[in-house]
């Protein structure tokens, strides 16, 4: 059950970075 939720931590992480990455983009671009 730990492991599970341990990933489930290190997409958010993931999708974080990712959410990141695009709005940084997206404001450069503008």
């Amino acid at each position: 059950m730990e492991a599970l939720l341990e990933v489930e931590e290190r997409i958010q992480e993931a999708m974080n970075a990712i959410g990141t990455e695009a709005t940084g983009a997206a404001i450069a671009r503008s």
